[in-house]
């Protein structure tokens, strides 16, 4: 039986990830934005409920990622594999307390830096696992790196190339059998 973290777990192909894993015996830890989602989450999975547990999350920050992990950390013995379903869509100008437009934070900041801070946890899981859910992109796409991360007025569009060629290129660095022995970013 594997314990697995999926980020963004609490709804939609999150939460049916968790309900195939369950059904596979394994043990899930739901991630997510919304407490109530969550519990729904948690209720829906019947019997195989008592395999599954809910930890509130806001990864839209820095802070907010850190306080995750660390709760993870607090409450697990083992992370067998982390699975990233979190993600938001919107067309609209808006900015996380970090002043990140959200579509880098969730589907691309947050899922790098929680990797990081559990990274050292999930190597030591027999054969760990990162999943990376994500849009589909021809890494020869023409993207305008100059106005990654910023993305000053956010052009759908256009930047999400730049996001999900980000999650390509780390999904990438972190399978690499020989991952870059840099320290993670401090924050």
């Amino acid at each position: 039986m594997k314990t697995i973290l999926i980020a963004g777990g609490n709804s939609g192909i999150g939460r049916q990830a968790a309900r195939d894993l369950l059904a596979d015996g394994h043990r899930v830890v739901l991630m997510g934005r919304d407490q109530r989602k969550g519990e729904a989450a948690l209720a829906s999975f019947g019997n195989q409920a008592d395999r599954a547990s809910f930890v509130a999350a806001n990864l839209s920050t820095h802070a907010g990622v850190r306080d995750a992990a660390r709760r993870m950390l607090d409450q697990q013995d083992g992370i067998d594999a982390l699975v990233h379903s979190t993600g938001v869509l919107t067309l609209q100008e808006s900015r996380t307390a970090d002043g990140l437009h959200p579509f880098f934070a969730l589907n691309y900041l947050s899922r790098y830096h929680l990797t990081q801070l559990l990274l050292p946890v999930l190597r030591q899981a027999e054969r760990p696992v990162v999943v990376m859910m994500t849009a589909a992109i021809r890494p020869t796409d023409d993207t305008d790196f100059a106005r990654f991360p910023e993305f000053t007025a956010f052009d759908f569009g256009h930047d999400r190339k730049a996001v999900q060629l980000g999650n390509h290129h780390y999904a990438a660095h972190v399978t690499s059998p020989t991952p870059n022995p840099a320290s993670p970013p401090p924050w």
